[in-house]
């Protein structure tokens, strides 16, 4: 916000950093910083840094605490809990006292599955289909359905189709991570992009025109990778593989009928909406059952 010239920055209890960026011996802005997640623990004060890994069942009382001098050792590869046993006591009830002022306590230790299993009903993760109109709102990432880790099919349905008619008909992610589906010169192709590598796959058939059904189907494959095939109808008319797919491809969600982010592809200009009123709606139907533990597995390594 101050980089942004707010004079009367919004009430929030946070500190510019603004002044760090054009001198590396700055002080810093705040002198404590704390931190909580799943019961994990730690506090950031004038320079020392306590840490705890929470054991979930453990009274928190008995967690064990890590101590690390962050001036001399930036690594925090020194332990020096033991040298300094009342530092580290200060700290921990340093600790404390940040959570009951911010509203941290009561804490809560139930791992991500048990938390994902506590949401009823889980929403858009957990339908096996769903169904998207073109122009509707944006669909964000917290809907966990995003990602191209799904076996899925995915269906465009139009009605009375002309020649000439071109746009994105769903994209998902960004240019750095993402996925999308769209219609060039009469041609449907899917591209798709992850850790680098990018994925194009473009039928050589001319769609249809008048009433018909067309989109991809994606399945697993082996090392996270996985096969899309290109469908006019149920007719394979292209395929080929994904080296890597990803349930966290982007903090971009989905969008139908157009491309409104960082585009997916450079293929085409941006948006690149499908403004003809033949594109009538777009069909996820997810082909393999959820495992929580997977979910929350991707959860952890990625965000």
């Amino acid at each position: 916000m101050s980089l942004a010239g707010l004079e009367q920055p919004l009430p929030c209890d946070g500190r510019s950093i603004a002044s760090t960026f054009d001198d590396g011996d700055a002080p810093a802005p705040r002198a404590t910083q704390y931190w909580e997640n799943l019961g994990h623990r730690a506090i950031w004060h004038e320079g020392w840094r306590a840490v705890t890994e929470h054991k979930q069942g453990v009274a928190y009382e008995n967690d064990d605490w890590r101590l690390y001098d962050t001036t001399e050792d930036f690594s925090e590869s020194i332990d020096r809990a033991a040298d300094e046993p009342e530092l580290l006591k200060e700290m921990v009830g340093r600790w404390w006292q940040q959570a009951e002022a911010n509203s941290v306590l009561p804490l809560d230790d139930r791992t991500l599955v048990q938390l994902l299993r506590a949401r009823p009903p889980l929403g858009l993760m957990s339908r096996d289909r769903l169904t998207f109109r073109p122009g509707q709102g944006h669909v964000p990432i917290s809907s966990m359905i995003t990602g191209s880790e799904r076996a899925m099919l995915v269906t465009a349905s139009f009605r009375n189709r002309r020649h000439g008619e071109n746009g994105v008909l769903v994209s998902s992610g960004d240019s750095r991570g993402g996925y999308v589906l769209y219609v060039q010169d009469g041609r449907l192709s899917f591209e798709h992009v992850q850790l680098g590598n990018r994925t194009i796959c473009t039928s050589e058939e001319v769609l249809p025109t008048g009433t018909f059904e067309a989109g991809f189907v994606l399945r697993d494959r082996i090392g996270h990778s996985a096969e899309v095939v290109l469908l006019h109808g149920r007719r394979k008319v292209a395929a080929t593989r994904i080296p890597t797919t990803a349930a966290h491809l982007s903090f971009w969600g989905i969008d139908v009928g157009c491309d409104s982010a960082d585009r997916v592809s450079c293929a085409y200009p941006p948006d690149f909406a499908y403004r003809a009123r033949s594109f009538e709606s777009l069909t996820i139907d997810f082909l393999d059952q959820l495992v929580l533990e997977d979910v929350a597995e991707a959860m952890e390594s990625t965000e």
